[in-house]
């Protein structure tokens, strides 16, 4: 794990935090993390479309959340920040300074994205 790396998630699967962190850090990297693996392996196109549509409602958005752009410094980051604020204790929140700012009605929203038959009870 390269320096200042808190951890990291692979399209393979795996995940890794660095052992040299603990506490509310090493909670907060691990559900970011967690983050990567549920849009590797369960988001749909139309369920990041309508992520990106949270941060855009009124204008045309060019992003690309794989392909072009740089998903590790742009969507992919700003969208695990974002699911820490959905699926954990409000302790564990952190804005990790990306454009694309977290809130608590984001953080629903998001919610209602990725489980829509429970948000919907």
């Amino acid at each position: 794990m390269g320096e200042g790396t808190l951890g990291w998630a692979s399209t393979g699967g795996e995940v890794g935090i660095n052992n040299s962190i603990g506490g509310l850090q090493a909670q907060r990297t691990a559900i970011l993390e967690l983050g990567h693996i549920v849009d590797f392996f369960y988001m749909t196109p139309d369920m990041r479309e309508a992520i990106i549509k949270l941060w855009h409602p009124d204008i045309p958005d060019d992003h690309e959340w794989f392909g072009s752009t740089r998903y590790w410094d742009r969507n992919g980051e700003a969208y695990s920040t974002l699911f820490l604020w959905a699926f954990a204790d409000e302790e564990l929140w952190i804005d990790a300074g990306y454009s694309h700012k977290p809130s608590k009605e984001l953080a629903a929203q998001l919610r209602a994205i990725l489980l829509p038959n429970i948000a919907m009870r």
